[in-house]
């Protein structure tokens, strides 16, 4: 991945973060709690946004060129990493490999993806 292509994941992934923090802090919806024990809004809180900013990843990685529409995802929450986790799986047929993006709920940060071929 070129820098160019790694800035453009990296502003995508910061306006999806914000734009959901937003919502929270206007609607007071969900909130979990820091190291203090404050609560304090979440970053990620659903899988409806955590398959949003994955989708928007992998389509900055793969430069528009990928069979999103096609891509059955299925989220799940790891609680060990306390993140989301977003695996992609093409139909029989299609060439590609399979994807999976990590997301921690608290921050957004990205902590794995991993593309198959």
């Amino acid at each position: 991945m070129t820098k160019k292509q790694l800035v453009a994941v990296w502003c995508i992934v910061a306006m999806l973060v914000a734009t959901n923090i937003f919502q929270l802090t206007r609607n007071g919806a969900t909130t979990g709690r820091n190291s203090t024990g404050r609560t304090r809004a979440m970053a990620v809180p659903t899988e409806k946004s955590a398959l949003a900013i994955a989708q928007s990843l992998l389509l900055a990685i793969s430069k528009g060129n990928s069979h999103l529409s096609k891509t059955h995802f299925e989220v799940s929450f790891d609680t060990s990493r306390d993140g989301w986790v977003v695996s992609g799986h093409l139909p029989n047929g299609y060439r590609g490999g399979d994807s999976r993006i990590v997301i921690r709920r608290s921050d957004a940060i990205i902590l794995e993806i991993y593309l198959g071929k």
